[in-house]
């Protein structure tokens, strides 16, 4: 069974011009679909950069606000 899952993999990747690249990727850049592609990928990382700036911006809160309340 491994035997024939890496000759698959082996022939897709090695002799099929389509497992290198979609259509977009082929096509034409200033394309609709291409230029939706290049949106979604931006939005995805806004939003990933949101929730790490608010998780990092949690902590530097717990500290300023351990920083008041020290103890001996």
């Amino acid at each position: 069974m491994l035997k024939l899952s890496f000759a698959f993999i082996f022939g897709l990747v090695f002799w099929s011009q389509s497992a290198w690249a979609c259509r977009v990727c082929f096509g034409n850049p200033g394309s609709p679909m291409t230029q939706a592609l290049n949106w979604g990928i931006v939005s995805l990382l806004a939003v990933v950069m949101v929730v790490l700036v608010g998780f990092a911006s949690f902590f530097v809160y717990l500290m300023k606000r351990g920083s008041k309340h020290e103890t001996c």
